[in-house]
């Protein structure tokens, strides 16, 4: 590739990973820097990197260019020097992500790839939403629940009740929940029909004409496709008359994953309700397929619902205080992920913030990676390094970096992908960017790379896994919160070759609120040092090292 350094921009909610088109070349100038007019309108800025192919007599200009805007229709390709005038023959395709209206979507091999990508490069990625308010709640210390002074949702059902099966399904209640004691499930029977009822559970009468939304936690049995079923909920008491429809969406089977879902056609939802139903869609659901709720609770659109990280922390970047996974809502109570996810710190009444991170896709696999990166930056024999950095928190609108990108898998499962794997390629800057509801957080095994501002939020196996290949590796203000399962924080012990990571310096890292049987916050294998170490519900960090009380 013929430029460096160049800026790309990613934004997960309105970019596109499609390759961009190619337009035609009328013709290139014999000069330095060679200047190329397009047929009709090229569409790059200042900055933006495009591909010249194919094109005639001045054969210079092929390549991949850096380019300087001049008009709509014409650009100069930094740093070249023409061999010849050429005519009208071949083209110019951009490599796209050139600026944030067209920006990639993802950090993937279709988005971000190692094709538009070389060592030097930079990827701003847009930014999830700002801390919001809601209100003042009540954090205690050793307790998994916060208390909000008023309630920002309203219960449908808590889903402890077997709900009423219809048209020859069967339903019935679960102890793999997310709330209470119970989850509720209804079978489809063999064949299941296209529209048609499956199940109701009467609610009571509920005036949800404040709200937009229903948020639920949903697992199934079969993987479930687009316009398969749907929630409805109904004026009378049985479930026979739909006043809304909640569409559910694609979903992959055998783990818990969380939504907030608008009805159809958008509005408010109703004023009169008496029950909630169970109704297959358009395309006909795997027959016999099993489909649990938990915790069906009705919500605004940009308000509080279960897909929300929650805090004492109203900085929009950075803060001293860690974000938490939602568990359950119920009322004026808000559960922290895990089950025995306990809050370590203050005990006190506090204005308190819920945030949004961006959805992506639900993945089938365990380990597969959600984003990854997928080129490597470069040492030079003087020692020079071009490093390629993944930089969250940006503004689409003003351009500045002023907070934080936080995604999520939706699930916290060991079916929930890896958030983030950074693969064999060195020389990599990762900052603020941040990983929830994944089964792992982040895979790293790169070398001579940077974290900085991190966050792993109520991730299943391992938040953050380190590989042997790390070597070198920096890593500065990470918080590990919430996990489930297994260790937070695990660097890889030794492969066949006897290899470990090694050289590793990490700073200011809390780990708070995470459910390891063994009780360690981290298993350390390899050298390396750890500085500002703050461990919350543990006793025990690593062999050797005493954890600083949180």
């Amino acid at each position: 590739m013929s430029y460096s350094a160049a800026t790309y921009y990613v934004d997960y909610v309105n970019g596109s990973d499609t390759a961009r088109s190619a337009v035609n070349i009328d013709s290139s100038t014999n000069a330095e820097p060679i200047e190329i007019t397009t047929a009709v309108a090229h569409g790059l800025i200042t900055g933006s990197v495009t591909t010249i192919a194919g094109h005639e007599t001045n054969t210079n200009a092929n390549g991949v260019w850096k380019v300087t805007y001049v008009s709509s229709t014409k650009f100069t390709l930094n740093g070249s020097a023409g061999n010849g005038e050429g005519a009208n023959t071949g083209t110019s395709t951009s490599n796209g992500g050139g600026r944030w209206s067209d920006a990639w979507k993802t950090l993937s091999t279709e988005g971000a790839s190692e094709a538009r990508l070389q060592a030097g490069d930079t990827i701003r990625i847009a930014k999830s939403e700002a801390p919001s308010s809601m209100g003042s709640a009540t954090w205690t210390s050793g307790s998994g629940t916060v208390t909000l002074s008023s309630a920002q949702t309203l219960n449908v059902t808590r889903c402890e009740s077997t709900w009423t099966a219809q048209n020859s399904a069967t339903c019935n209640t679960s102890l793999l929940r997310k709330e209470g004691s119970y989850a509720a499930y209804t079978t489809a029977p063999n064949p299941t029909a296209t529209t048609t009822l499956y199940s109701y559970f009467a609610t009571g009468a509920l005036d949800l004409s404040s709200y937009q939304k229903l948020s639920f936690w949903l697992k199934t049995s079969a993987d479930v496709g687009a316009n398969e079923w749907n929630l409805c909920l109904c004026s009378d008491t049985w479930g026979s008359t739909p006043v809304d429809t909640i569409a559910i969406p694609a979903t992959k089977s055998g783990a818990f994953f969380h939504y907030s879902v608008a009805r159809n056609g958008g509005g408010n939802l109703g004023s009169s309700i008496q029950s909630i139903a169970l109704y297959s869609g358009s395309s006909a659901p795997t027959n016999s397929s099993t489909v649990t709720f938990d915790n069906i609770i009705a919500c605004t659109t940009a308000g509080l619902d279960l897909t929300c990280l929650v805090s004492k922390n109203s900085a929009e970047q950075g803060g001293t205080e860690p974000w938490w996974a939602i568990k359950y809502i119920n009322g004026t109570s808000i559960g922290l992920e895990p089950d025995d996810s306990a809050y370590v710190g203050a005990t006190e009444a506090v204005t308190s913030y819920y945030r949004k991170p961006i959805l992506t896709i639900i993945n089938p696999e365990s380990e597969d990676a959600i984003q990854e990166v997928t080129d490597t930056g470069t040492c030079t024999e003087s020692g020079g390094i071009a490093y390629i950095t993944y930089s969250g928190g940006w503004n689409v609108s003003t351009n500045l970096q002023d907070g934080e990108t936080f995604y999520s898998g939706s699930s916290g499962d060991n079916s929930g992908g890896t958030g983030f794997n950074t693969g064999s390629n060195n020389y990599i800057i990762i900052e603020h960017l941040s990983f929830c509801h994944y089964n792992y957080g982040m895979t790293v095994s790169c070398a001579k790379s940077y974290l900085n501002w991190i966050q792993l939020v109520g991730n299943y196996t391992n938040a953050l896994y380190i590989y042997t290949a790390a070597r070198s590796l920096r890593g500065n203000n990470i918080y590990i919160v919430g996990n489930i399962y297994d260790t937070p924080l695990l660097f890889e012990p030794a492969d066949a070759n006897n290899a470990t990571p090694d050289n590793f310096i990490f700073k200011n890292i809390k780990i708070v609120g995470v459910s390891d049987s063994l009780g360690y916050a981290a298993s350390i294998y390899g050298s390396g040092s750890f500085y500002n170490v703050t461990v919350g519900n543990f006793g025990k960090f690593i062999v050797g090292y005493t954890p600083t009380p949180l």
